[in-house]
């Protein structure tokens, strides 16, 4: 691991994350750094959430087709995405086997790493789309 500085810019971006606190992408948290720190530049805001994410500071989530989000819960757990509104939320598997045992117990396999994608509405959009006359 590299080591990194810690700038003013890098703690700014990353309270921003946290304020957030939906699994923003890195352009939601450039535009909520911006408000406060107009001069900031998207590559910066990019560059440490991809650095902090790199470090293993940060999860990188990755849906297909969407942009990328940023998580600071580290411990393993899942994502479910709405593809209505881009909402993202956390999905615990508690009681199941972790997917990576199970496929290298059964595959005999070293699992380096997995991409397990849950896409579905989130509760605000099948709301809306129970509104009669819709």
């Amino acid at each position: 691991m590299k080591t990194r500085r810690n700038t003013k810019q890098k703690a700014v971006i990353l309270e921003a994350l946290c304020k957030l606190n939906c699994h923003a992408s890195a352009s939601m948290v450039y535009e909520e750094v911006r408000k406060d720190n107009p001069t900031i530049s998207r590559a910066t805001v990019f560059r440490v959430l991809s650095d902090s994410a790199e470090d293993g500071k940060l999860l990188r989530i990755h849906f297909t087709g969407e942009d990328d989000r940023f998580d600071i819960t580290l411990k393993p757990h899942y994502h479910i995405s709405c593809p209505k509104c881009g909402y993202v939320a956390d999905v615990e598997l508690c009681g199941m086997k972790d997917p990576t045992e199970y496929v290298a117990d059964s595959a005999g396999f070293a699992v380096q790493s997995h991409n397990l994608e849950f896409i579905g509405l989130c509760p605000k959009c099948i709301a809306e789309s129970e509104i009669p006359g819709q």
